[in-house]
């Protein structure tokens, strides 16, 4: 293999992919990254068996070959050589050189045969999605994912495609969040699916301002995204998601607005009081305004603010998490936040105070039971009461 390239060039390609790459391995071939060249377009490669993705770019070919390479050694040394141009070679022994007009490096690599590249037989429908309206819904949803390793169900954001209808779905079992784009039109199935998280931040970190469209192609256990000269290819997670519309409130009536960024503020203020482990806050919701208070009775300290609201319904205290409050609230882009309320113990609907024209985003939360001492309880009865023998919505205390 011999070709030459502009390091800024090799260097984002690099950067693309090895987000991919896994930090710690006991199978060395997936530390590697691997390079194969055929006539002048340059492919990377890189993977961690679950995730594959690929990115192409032109170079000056000289001779076609490829060769797997340590991903942090190569990208370390590009990194540093500053704006030239490179050439690169391969010798005997599987080793890799490079040439600037400053010096010679050498980096011992792998056969690419070693190099575990995923095959996936011909995939059965595809649709074309704008790239801003995708990013815009993973980053509504991808938030809401859980960490438990023990619910791989929930350890993805589901995908719910209809020829006319796509939504994202994603919950820990203490929020929810869900956005649907209703200006969306495919020649495809009914189809559910639960997609990796890993790959939809490298979907989303690689999504750049230029980017138009992404194809997305997807049958039993693979979903492909496609986009400028890249490619994604994961696994999808094989679990069955729990019926997460069974737990979405229907009769919540007490109806609060409140300015988002007044609130997340106060919020972020008196939380800092709050016991660091339950991290519980209380609303006291009153007309016209609401009150913010948090205590560690540990510690002996507490937090109180007043802000203005509008608020419809009886009065009533509820307490939350204050971390899962925040975030919701950090992922609504309305000056003002609209809370729809039943119960101190029912779950809540977060919602933008105006939705964007063909999209709905709806956001739940569960409330903590507010006790005499500053110990909290996950309020997952609610949950359970839907869905009873469904082990995703346990609580997790």
């Amino acid at each position: 293999m011999k070709f030459s390239v502009p390091r800024s060039e090799i260097f984002k390609a690099i950067q693309t992919v090895i987000g991919v790459v896994p930090p710690k391995t006991t199978t060395p071939i997936l530390s590697d990254i691997l390079l194969s060249l055929e006539n002048n377009t340059l492919k990377i490669y890189a993977t961690d068996l679950e995730i594959l993705m690929s990115t192409e770019i032109s170079v000056d070919g000289v001779e076609d070959g490829a060769l797997a390479v340590p991903s942090k050694m190569l990208a370390e040394i590009v990194r540093e050589l500053g704006n030239v141009k490179i050439e690169v070679l391969t010798e005997d022994n599987y080793r890799l050189r490079l040439i600037s007009d400053r010096g010679i490096y050498k980096i011992s690599g792998d056969p690419s045969e070693d190099f575990p590249l995923m095959p996936v037989s011909e995939l059965e429908e595809e649709f074309d999605i704008d790239s801003r309206k995708l990013a815009r819904m993973i980053d509504k949803t991808i938030f809401a994912v859980s960490h438990d390793e023990l619910r791989p169900a929930l350890m993805g954001v589901l995908f719910q495609i209809d020829p006319n209808e796509f939504k994202m779905v994603a919950t820990d079992g203490h929020r929810l969040a869900r956005i649907t784009n209703m200006d969306f039109s495919a020649s495809v199935s009914a189809k559910k699916m639960i997609v990796p998280t890993k790959a939809l931040n490298l979907l989303l970190k690689n999504l750049s301002g230029e980017t138009k469209e992404v194809k997305v192609s997807f049958k039993e256990n693979y979903i492909v995204f496609k986009f400028d000269h890249s490619e994604i290819i994961s696994r999808l997670v094989e679990s069955q998601y729990p019926e997460y519309e069974n737990v979405i409130p229907t009769s919540n009536k007490k109806r609060l607005q409140i300015n988002r960024e007044l609130f997340h503020r106060s919020l972020k203020r008196v939380s800092i009081f709050s016991n660091s482990m339950t991290k519980q806050v209380r609303l006291s919701l009153k007309p016209e305004k609401i009150e913010v208070f948090s205590q560690d009775l540990d510690i002996g300290g507490e937090g109180m603010e007043v802000l203005p609201a509008e608020y419809e319904g009886e009065e009533m205290d509820i307490g939350y998490n204050a971390q899962y409050l925040m975030e919701i609230i950090q992922h609504i882009d309305t000056e003002d936040v609209l809370m729809m309320l039943d119960t101190p113990v029912s779950a809540g609907i977060v919602l933008p105070s105006e939705q964007l024209e063909k999209e709905d985003l709806m956001l739940l939360v569960m409330p903590v039971r507010l006790t005499e001492t500053e110990e909290a309880e996950e309020v997952s009865d609610e949950i359970n009461e839907y869905d009873t023998s469904n082990e995703y919505w346990e609580d997790d205390d």
